[in-house]
């Protein structure tokens, strides 16, 4: 059976390479579990992002995902793009959603890069949390929870402004927005025709292991638009100021 689905399979391969031009794709083939097995060949080839596309049949949130989705955003320390709805041009609009955390201000060094590589329009998204500001109205009153939400967005602005500032994006279009985090992402990505949405996506789990956010989950299961989640760490490890090389 393995030498029936190899055979296969390298027939695929050998045509798809084929139709991207001679030099420009390297193909390999692996047996094994597809997430551990895309992880590996992602740290062993220096590959810049691992490109997926939307699959599977599992049930609950990641019915229209699949595991190895889920897994290899899990595990991988190489930025995962989730594909879907491809474009048939370059894209125009690139869309980042930003907080204080690492993987975000990884996120936004990656969105830079490749709005500067590819000349296109970045828009920056802080989204407050507006939870703070409805009990605040709920044990005081409208006003206390309308200053509540002015701090915070101060705050928001003044990190943002540092941040933008240090990795040299001046021309990023900045739209800091108030209300429910995931469904403020997604009309962001309708209201600017994006592109490409780019988030942080992981965090520490309670024992320390790694976890996808469920802000992403949200964003990753409701979504239209391609998604490329960075996990954080040093971007620069991965060269982002000169773009994507390998995928």
């Amino acid at each position: 059976m393995e030498r029936t689905l190899r055979a296969g399979a390298e027939e695929r391969l050998e045509a798809l390479r084929r139709s991207f031009g001679e030099g420009r794709v390297r193909t390999e083939l692996r047996v094994g579990h597809a997430d551990r097995e895309l992880t590996a060949a992602a740290g062993e080839s220096g590959a810049d992002i691992v490109a997926v596309g939307r699959h599977g049949q599992q049930r609950g949130i990641w019915k229209l995902l699949g595991s190895t989705v889920e897994e290899l955003m899990r595990n991988s320390d190489v930025p995962v793009l989730l594909c879907r709805n491809p474009l048939d041009r370059p894209p125009q609009t690139v869309l980042v959603v930003v907080d204080e955390s690492e993987p975000s201000r990884a996120a936004l060094t990656w969105a830079g890069a490749i709005a500067r590589q590819r000349d296109v329009t970045l828009v920056v998204l802080p989204v407050i949390n507006d939870w703070y500001a409805r009990q605040a109205e709920r044990v005081g009153s409208k006003t206390q929870a309308e200053v509540l939400l002015e701090a915070m967005a101060g705050r928001a602005r003044r990190w943002l402004q540092e941040t933008v500032e240090g990795l040299a994006l001046d021309d990023a279009v900045v739209e800091v927005r108030s209300g429910g985090v995931v469904a403020e992402i997604l009309a962001a990505t309708e209201r600017c025709r994006a592109d490409l949405l780019v988030m942080g996506g992981t965090g520490a789990g309670r024992h320390g292991t790694a976890r996808l956010g469920s802000v992403t989950r949200a964003v990753l299961h409701a979504g239209h638009c391609p998604v490329l989640i960075v996990r954080g760490g040093d971007p620069a490890s991965a060269d982002p100021a000169a773009g994507p090389q390998s995928t």
